[in-house]
């Protein structure tokens, strides 16, 4: 199973795959968003400035585009490459705007792409730096007063005006840096948690496949068991009793009656051949065929117990209790015979009790015994008999509970709920 830190790794290299197609995209974009106002800059149009500024504007334009056409190059150096060349175009254009134009919008979007491409901690110290070229191009502009014209409202304030103007481009990008970092953790954490779903699911699903292949094959060994009664116990006696009859016959034949004694013996077979086929159809079915059998199916279970291990095995439950659905029925009778041969193999108990109740619309079954009980972390007294019980309950909509008992033993309890009202 892997581990949150596992999985934080594996989102943040899914992360990085759309980073990497997220860039080559960005970058055509940009390439393609600056050839107009290259242009323009260029033939002299909208802002005229000095040559040497068109032509470094010229130069920084030629290195995104070059940017984009390496689109084999590592992914974080071509993303320091273009955030660099975005901070100093937007820098420049601040610059030969005098404080107007583009220059404001293009600063805003390094801090934005780090935080996306990079992290937050990269986004905020580009914010930083952006607030910081800005202020200083303020700084070097807007002390002589003569550069730019104020608004009607600031006559002869222009200094003032773009500090407030820096003073909102601040307030706004702190902002949006904000909600676009809360709304980026958010969606990495989202991520993490659907993939920790994901393979709880899987684990589950590997799970309920393993143990459904267990209670498979636990059947056939059930069925090959129940082969070997049928063929080394009642079909040989059914032989015995065939072969009794033949011999019988042919003394009738010569004496011409039949004895007695013979025909008792055969009798007491017959008979014999009957519980054991009783026997075989119980083990088979022991609740499917009458549902509201559960009580006495149990019953026979404890008395079997009893006499095949010697021990004190009894069940408290109401006689009129009724189950009424055959699947739950015949899991809660799997359940008790798993819990009790637990208890029997690995408890070194001396008296075992099943009590089986109806309270507050739910079945409540416990199996408990006074044995050694089960120390912690220890899986391998039943580990995979508790699996299957709880496998089972889950089957019927219920759930399992183990534990020790305090004073000694061990206790197996399971919650069903009623689907139907009792008798």
């Amino acid at each position: 199973m892997q581990t949150e830190s596992d999985i934080a790794t594996e989102v943040d290299g899914l992360l990085n795959v759309w980073r990497a197609r997220a860039l080559n995209v960005l970058l055509i974009v940009l390439s393609v968003r600056i050839v107009f106002p290259l242009l323009a800059c260029l033939a002299g149009f909208g802002i005229v400035t000095q040559w040497p500024f068109r032509l470094a504007y010229a130069a920084l334009c030629g290195v995104l585009v070059l940017d984009t056409l390496l689109f084999r190059a590592d992914f974080l150096r071509r993303t320091v490459v273009m955030l660099v060349d975005v901070v100093a175009i937007g820098s420049l254009q601040l610059w030969m705007g005098q404080l107007a134009g583009d220059g404001r919008a293009t600063l805003l979007l390094p801090p934005f792409l780090s935080l996306i491409l990079i992290g937050p901690r990269a986004g905020w110290v580009l914010l930083a730096l952006c607030a910081a070229l800005f202020a200083g191009v303020l700084q070097l502009t807007g002390t002589d007063g003569a550069i730019v014209s104020a608004p009607p409202s600031e006559p002869g304030g222009t200094f003032r005006y773009w500090g407030l103007m820096w003073l909102v481009w601040v307030e706004q990008a702190v902002l949006l840096m904000l909600l676009l970092s809360l709304f980026v953790q958010r969606i990495r954490r989202t991520m993490i948690n659907e993939r920790q779903a994901l393979r709880q699911l899987e684990k589950a699903c590997a799970e309920r496949q393993r143990l459904a292949r267990e209670v498979d094959r636990l059947g056939a060994m059930e069925r090959r068991r129940l082969g070997a009664e049928l063929h080394d116990g009642l079909c040989q006696h059914l032989t015995a009793i065939h072969l009794n009859c033949a011999a019988m016959e042919m003394r009738a034949r010569d004496t011409g009656r039949i004895e007695t004694t013979e025909f008792n013996r055969i009798h007491g077979l017959v008979e014999e051949a009957i519980d054991m086929a009783y026997d075989v159809s119980r083990d088979l079915c022991p609740v499917d065929l009458d549902p509201d059998a559960l009580v006495p199916a149990l019953e026979q279970m404890c008395r079997k117990v009893q006499e095949r291990y010697g021990l004190v095995c009894t069940l408290t439950a109401d006689p009129e209790l009724t189950v009424g659905d055959p699947e739950c029925a015949l899991n809660l009778y799997r359940i008790v015979g798993e819990a009790v041969t637990n208890a029997v193999k690995h408890a070194k108990c001396t008296h075992v009790t099943v009590e089986l109740k109806h309270a507050f619309g739910l079945f409540v079954l416990c199996v408990t015994d006074n044995g050694c009980g089960r120390m912690a972390g220890d899986v391998s007294k039943g580990g995979l008999g508790l699996d299957i019980m709880a496998y089972r309950a889950e089957l019927i909509g219920g759930n399992l509970e183990v534990g020790n008992v305090s004073g000694g033993g061990y206790r197996v309890m399971c919650r069903v709920p009623n689907r139907r009202k009792t008798k």
